[in-house]
């Protein structure tokens, strides 16, 4: 428990001191990073680890609004969701709000992922809302992942915006 919290506060030291001149798009990799960090805590809590330790361990703080973590100019969330079908499954959403610089670098880290995992190369499209998304999933289908990433729409309320949603059936 106290080096959960000795890294937590280091990680929150480290966020602090960022300068804003780091907030350009190639000193942006910390989001990149943290991004990556959530989909693994995604992953672990769809084997069965708590939201409470996998976002603590991916450097979320628990507040409020749920699980937050912030870098630069972004903000991202983990939170669990109950996906409408198929009946049973469960989700691990993350958010995140602002631009993540190397967007292509991450799908390209998930497609090497996905294939070493055994999920299918990405099938690609626009999302309703815009965006452009990669969705990967296993043979039996019960397990899937879908990058989605939309554009700023100049509005405040709607920054640009990358959604990392991870699904599963659990198994009977």
């Amino acid at each position: 428990m106290l080096k959960t919290a000795a890294r937590l506060a280091l990680l929150c030291a480290v966020l602090a001191a960022w300068p804003a001149s780091a907030q350009t798009p190639t000193a942006a990799r910390p989001a990149e990073a943290l991004a990556w960090r959530a989909f693994q805590a995604c992953l672990a809590i769809s084997r069965g680890a708590t939201i409470d330790t996998a976002a603590a361990q991916a450097g979320f703080l628990e507040d409020q609004q749920g699980w937050v973590a912030e870098i630069g100019e972004r903000t991202l969330t983990l939170e669990l969701a109950t996906p409408p079908s198929p009946p049973g499954a469960r989700a691990c959403v993350v958010v995140a709000r602002g631009p993540l610089a190397d967007h292509e670098g991450f799908g390209k880290r998930l497609d090497a992922w996905a294939l070493k995992e055994g999920f299918s190369p990405a099938i690609r499209g626009a999302t309703p809302g815009g965006g452009q998304a990669a969705r990967y999933a296993t043979p039996d289908q019960a397990r899937a992942v879908v990058l989605a990433s939309y554009p700023d729409t100049g509005r405040p309320d709607q920054p640009a915006r990358t959604t990392l949603f991870v699904g599963w059936t659990p198994a009977p």
